[in-house]
């Protein structure tokens, strides 16, 4: 019998590189009709691949906690609003990787804090 891999297992890996998990990112902030629980479901999978859970501080936590709860209610109607406004006036929205930090950067700085 052949074995089957899951989908969002291999999406949970592909988003481990960085580079990946901001194109995720902007995928869904450029839909025009999306689906009102996937912006959060995104930012799941981005923070479940990058394993930031374990080492966000308690205000951090606490941040996530809450954008949760906000994205819940709203869908992040909001979110995709101001998007809106943006392109109406010439702009647009960018989810890019920081200069200089890398996920393996931050987990040592913050591993070391300890």
């Amino acid at each position: 019998m052949p074995k089957t891999h899951s989908y969002h297992d291999y999406l949970i890996k592909s988003l481990q590189e960085i580079e990946e998990a901001a194109a995720y990112i902007q995928a869904i902030l450029e839909e025009n009709e999306p689906e009102s629980e996937l912006l959060l479901t995104v930012l799941k999978d981005v923070v479940k691949s990058q394993h930031k859970l374990s080492i966000m501080t308690e205000g951090e936590q606490q941040n996530w906690e809450k954008l949760q709860e906000l994205l819940k209610a709203s869908g992040g109607e909001e979110i995709y609003r101001f998007i809106g406004l943006l392109k109406t006036l010439g702009l647009k929205t960018e989810i890019a990787v920081s200069q200089g930090e890398t996920p393996d950067a931050s987990m040592l700085e913050s591993s070391s804090r300890v």
